[in-house]
């Protein structure tokens, strides 16, 4: 006969054969999979298996020898009348097994798993590769004459790169180092080697020349159409203008041109030109010091001439590409002609300012505004302008100007109103 002992349910058997696919599924390399590796066969092998006499090996070798059956001739019924068996003391070989296994390949997962969490030196090096793109756009910022741009995209570059900041230090010292290289004869034999010029002007310009025609930067625009104006001359006339810049890294001259002319009935009856021209130094990006010089004529206004020379501080309180306003201030020496009076000569005060704001991509406003104050009498003049981008570089621009003189000469009006449609093309 032998021990009475309830068979496993089926759904027991079943549940332990498919444990074994999933277990060699874990990760060996990991510590606590391994752990739980050892824990689940220790789950299983503990749990004694009657149920099928093919399993008696098993159970020998991983527990203990089967205890021997009693020496039972016939069946005995019921059970319990047949006597247990007797076991001898032993010490079963699996635990034995188990925790000899544990001990020795603890130290080689841990090792494992140390090595797996631990970054590697490349991870720890700072990066020095900077990536094209970058290297790119910081090339085309450094060649642009607009320092204040090149720096700006400098400092986003390495806020957004911060791992870079060394890199990005470094192409820029590369890329300075190459241009200086290129606008300076590498070598005593290359200077030699160049054409000697004829005095020391000419190699201070020929020594020059590469460097200005690199940093200097001409735009300019043309404009003609027609105008109306309303105030001491109303009528339909004609319009030109012209815009001249030149700006360098840290200094820039601007100067404009304007003439009005209008004819009623065979006889001239508006005739205005406006002559400016303002250098100014830039101490940063904001700030500079500006000087202005300024020729104006108009018969019809009162005046045969007025000559103005102003200086003073200006600075930038918008400075985008795309947004820009200005303000500047400083005394002028104003000398006027009058038509049908004597030659007067005045210290006035300035004010002035700048602004143009993109509206759209084909739409710009732009206003200029000057103020000339002084005790016999001050100037007011504004002009506004609407830009609307046609074909490329050819723009259509509506603008209006009002121009007051709060001490008109005899018999003329203090305030001349003039609006302007015409074609502007940029370069």
């Amino acid at each position: 006969c032998q021990s009475i002992v309830a068979p496993l349910p089926f759904h027991t058997v079943a549940r332990r054969r498919s444990l074994a696919p999933r277990i060699w599924n874990w990760e060996h390399s990991n510590a606590q999979g391994f752990l739980q590796l050892v824990t689940l066969a220790a789950m299983i092998g503990t749990r004694r298996v009657y149920a099928r006499p093919r399993l008696q090996f098993q159970r020998n070798f991983l527990f203990m020898p089967a205890c021997p059956a009693p020496a039972c001739p016939t069946p005995v019924f019921p059970a319990t009348a047949c006597p247990a068996p007797t076991c001898p003391a032993h010490t079963p070989l699996f635990p034995t097994v188990l925790v000899a296994t544990v001990l020795l390949a603890w130290p080689a997962c841990a090792h494992a798993q140390a090595a797996q969490a631990a970054p590697s030196p490349q991870a720890l090096a700072p990066a020095s590769v900077l990536p094209d793109a970058v290297a790119v756009m910081i090339d085309t910022a450094l060649a642009s004459p607009d320092k204040a741009e090149a720096d700006a995209v400098i400092r986003t570059a390495k806020r957004a790169l911060p791992d870079f900041e060394a890199a990005i230090d470094a192409h820029v010292a590369q890329w300075s180092a190459v241009r200086q290289a290129a606008i300076m004869p590498s070598s005593p034999a290359a200077a030699a080697a160049a054409p000697a010029p004829e005095n020391r002007q000419d190699a201070a310009a020929q020594a020059a020349g590469p460097a200005l025609a690199e940093t200097l930067k001409w735009t300019g625009e043309g404009e003609v159409g027609a105008f109306v104006n309303t105030g001491n001359a109303p009528g339909i006339g004609l319009v030109g203008a012209f815009k001249l810049r030149v700006e360098g890294e840290n200094w820039r001259v601007a100067t404009n041109a304007r003439a009005d002319y209008q004819e009623t009935a065979g006889l001239v009856t508006r005739e205005q030109y406006r002559f400016s021209a303002e250098p100014n130094y830039k101490f940063n990006d904001r700030s500079y010091v500006f000087g202005l010089g300024q020729y104006e004529k108009d018969r019809f206004q009162g005046f045969a001439s007025r000559y103005s020379l102003s200086g003073g501080l200006g600075y930038n309180l918008l400075n985008g590409k795309d947004n820009r306003l200005s303000i500047k201030a400083g005394p002028t020496w104003r000398v006027t002609e009058p038509v049908q009076a004597e030659r007067t000569s005045v210290v006035a005060g300035l004010a002035s300012q700048e602004a143009k704001i993109k509206l759209s991509e084909t739409l710009q406003f732009s206003q200029d505004a000057n103020a000339y104050v002084d005790g016999e009498g001050s100037t007011f003049y504004t002009l506004a302008a609407l830009d609307s981008r046609l074909i490329g570089k050819l723009k259509a621009r509506l603008s209006y100007m009002i121009q007051h003189e709060t001490s008109p000469e005899l018999g003329r009006l203090g305030t001349d109103t003039t609006s302007r449609l015409t074609l502007v093309y940029g370069f």
